[in-house]
């Protein structure tokens, strides 16, 4: 298994990092992204490939009866990594400080993957939701630096369909009117 000693800062690491900041995990020696859209898979798998990594694909259904697909990367090394770079467990994730002053391509990519995982579009606005505070604030750094700018808000739901007993509040990152439309464009 090959996985570089530097990791460029271009478009599609970009993606993937973005990818793994709405999606990812990690594991020991694994890196998960959860995603059924079929294009965001083979991006998965082609980048894994890219690097050698070996992974496995694997389709299960959760508590609620929906069908959800992981593709996991074998790889010590990029687990260890990612969990350093952009931290480990969703609340805990972040953009990295290296983002800030990465090449517009990086930046782009990042945006991208994250908003193709977390994201949603509709009428008049696009947006993205995590439980991390930290990272929706990165997420709309990201946006300014390259001209784009939303509004931030906060929720707290009371309960979930999953039972869940300690909901963690969710942050948003709200795009609308001609924002949107530059988004879209960039």
């Amino acid at each position: 298994m090959y996985f570089a000693d530097k990791f460029q800062l271009n478009h599609e690491n970009g993606i993937f990092i973005g990818l793994y900041l709405a999606e990812g995990n990690t594991h020991k020696s694994a890196v998960c992204i959860t995603n059924r859209e079929p294009s965001i898979i083979s991006f998965v798998q082609s980048w894994f490939t890219k690097f050698n990594i070996p992974y496995v694909n694997r389709e299960r259904i959760n508590k609620i009866g929906g069908v959800s697909s992981t593709t996991s990367g074998s790889c010590i090394l990029l687990s260890r990594f990612l969990d350093q770079f952009v931290g480990r467990l969703a609340h805990n994730k972040y953009v990295p400080t290296e983002a800030f002053t990465a090449p517009e391509e990086f930046i782009t990519g990042l945006l991208s993957g994250y908003f193709s995982g977390d994201g949603t579009i509709g009428r008049g606005t696009i947006e993205a939701s995590s439980c991390s505070e930290r990272l929706i604030e990165g997420i709309s750094m990201l946006c300014n630096r390259i001209g784009i700018f939303g509004k931030m808000s906060k929720s707290q739901l009371k309960k979930n369909n999953f039972g869940t007993k300690s909901i963690k509040p969710t942050y948003r990152f709200a795009i609308r009117a001609n924002w949107g439309n530059m988004f879209k464009e960039r």
